[in-house]
């Protein structure tokens, strides 16, 4: 419905919230191709708050599915985003993050 009426702000909402319903149900290669789909409309619409959230939520599932290097990728990413938006909440959250990953 939102793909037909052109938001793409609904779309990627969407797209994130079924990401949410996979990862709860433990199916964490789902949930990360929806996180795709919202990643690739978070990019193309610049929105740098739900780019980062993007990047945040792939961090965790790739993490919970094992894939400790990409979900380091990622929080890189959300981290690069906090520093040039001098957002200090989601700086110490993906730097705490980050720190667990590497123990």
């Amino acid at each position: 419905m939102a793909r037909r009426a052109h938001d793409t702000v609904k779309e990627a909402e969407c797209y994130q919230q079924i990401a949410l319903i996979y990862e709860r149900q433990d199916e964490m290669q789902s949930a990360i191709e929806y996180l795709n789909r919202f990643l690739e409309i978070c990019i193309e619409n610049k929105n740098q708050d739900q780019l980062g959230q993007a990047y945040k939520r792939l961090a965790e599932c790739e993490s919970k599915n094992g894939n400790t290097g990409m979900a380091i990728e990622y929080l890189g990413k959300v981290l690069d985003i906090a520093n040039s938006s001098f957002n200090r909440q989601a700086q110490a959250e993906a730097t705490l993050k980050l720190g667990l990953l590497f123990n």
